[in-house]
């Protein structure tokens, strides 16, 4: 970089350089002297993180097709780190600290004590899975960092960034003729993608297993190898924390599997290959519900079981002034007011607070990018078998609107609809293909770089 300078602005940037690490330098000794002990740690660990995540975005970066990917990847995560302060700022000086972040910093903070005397069965005070794992996964990184609130922040934050980024290998992947500048810029710089997953807490947490999920779906539904590990690791990821997410991604992969066209032409294996995905897919499948089941407390898993604890679960969310009158989806005549309530409320007009507005200008844009797009989304019927992930969102994305329908919160459904964005931003940025373009297969350009088709 600094051989396109001349000699005097390279001298001007190394000595700028000097001063900068020295004054850091400077400002963490008498931090370690004169500040609180998360302040300090805090100094050194979050340089730590730039300082190794940087190189590993530049590779990220270079291995995409796209050569201006690697100036998006950098710019993403400066973003990230700039909603992630803000996400702490607002939570402890606009809250007062009246937030879960507070509560898994101080139960984190607990648990470290008792994980540095060599007791690992500590009281969590909560069941392990859900917010007794993210409990415990405090608790773990408190007792190797000691406790500090910023690391946590700076830590969660990290996995969220790098779960939009394998959410958006998996575009690349499964989608390889959709628009992926477009893909990119949406799921790495919509306002809820950047500031909801950026704090110590559970969402950051869901983005980071959401996205590995994704890729290993991608990987297993366009025919290649090694799809396995991402697959499996981000469903461990969610069904610690929501299992009820996991089982309907889990169900939703299973339909796409099941519904994709066969490769052409097939080999001897390819049916011993089917066969073997699809057990292992039922078989975590009916874990996955079972989890799910044990975790909303469902007795009866049924249609009529599942709808009880739904509408359960949502009559807690009918209080404080994001509250609204919401339509639960009861026959397939409610379903499209159901979906602009989950996907595009609140509108500009329902806006009382800064956050309501800027949830509502994201709605309108998401809306804007429908009415543009409108020609693809028509033909995405036509594409679904041949890129069967298409599916997985769409099922996915059904699932969650049925689930989501009865929360009467706008705080709450701006919060927890991060989990289905990257699915819906998908068909946000399909292209319709010019009446002469080939075709695409489903198979990334590269191939060698997602590993050989199986």
């Amino acid at each position: 970089m600094t051989g396109s300078l001349s000699p005097r602005a390279t001298s001007a940037v190394a000595v700028a350089g000097v001063l900068l690490v020295t004054s850091y330098a400077g400002l963490t000794a008498w931090a370690a002297s004169n500040a609180t002990y998360e302040v300090w740690i805090a100094l050194v660990v979050i340089p730590l993180l730039l300082i190794g995540t940087v190189p590993m975005l530049l590779r990220a970066g270079r291995r995409d097709p796209d050569p201006r990917f690697v100036q998006v990847l950098l710019w993403a995560f400066a973003f990230k780190c700039v909603a992630t302060a803000a996400r702490y700022g607002l939570a402890y000086f606009f809250y007062g600290g009246l937030s879960d972040a507070a509560v898994y910093d101080n139960e984190g903070a607990r648990l470290a004590v008792e994980y540095r005397s060599g007791n690992l069965t500590a009281d969590i005070g909560k069941d392990f899975i859900g917010t007794g794992f993210v409990r415990v996964l405090t608790g773990t990184l408190y007792a190797i960092t000691g406790p500090s609130i910023f690391v946590a922040f700076a830590v969660f934050g990290l996995m969220a960034f790098w779960g939009c980024y394998f959410l958006y290998r998996a575009f690349r992947v499964a989608v390889p003729d959709g628009d992926a500048r477009r893909y990119s810029l949406l799921v790495l710089f919509l306002p809820s993608m950047l500031y909801w997953p950026s704090s110590l807490g559970k969402e950051a947490f869901m983005i980071f297993g959401i996205g590995l999920f994704a890729y290993g779906s991608a990987l297993l539904l366009s025919g290649y190898k090694r799809w396995w590990g991402p697959l499996v690791l981000g469903m461990l990821v969610t069904g610690v924390v929501r299992p009820h997410v996991t089982a309907a991604l889990f169900l939703a992969l299973a339909l796409a599997h099941v519904l994709r066209r066969r490769p052409n032409p097939a080999t001897e294996l390819t049916p011993l290959a089917f066969v073997a995905s699809a057990t292992l897919l039922a078989v975590g499948g009916l874990f996955a519900v079972q989890m799910a089941a044990s975790f909303l407390n469902v007795q009866d898993v049924s249609v009529s079981g599942v709808d009880e604890a739904i509408t359960n679960t949502a009559e807690r969310t009918d209080k404080g002034g994001s509250s609204f009158e919401a339509t639960g989806v009861d026959s397939i005549t409610d379903f499209p007011i159901a979906a602009f309530s989950v996907i595009f409320r609140p509108m500009i007009i329902e806006a009382n607070s800064a956050q309501m507005m800027l949830a509502a200008l994201e709605g309108t844009l998401l809306l804007l990018l429908v009415a543009l797009g409108w020609r693809s989304i028509l033909k995405v019927p036509g594409r679904l078998r041949r890129q069967p992930y298409l599916i997985l969102c769409l099922a996915y994305t059904v699932a969650f609107i049925f689930a989501f329908s009865n929360f009467a919160n706008f705080g709450i459904l701006t919060r927890q609809r991060v989990q289905v964005l990257p699915f819906v931003l998908v068909f946000l940025a399909l292209r319709t293909p010019h009446p002469y373009e080939a075709v695409a297969s489903g198979r990334p350009s590269e191939p060698a770089r997602e590993g050989a088709p199986s």
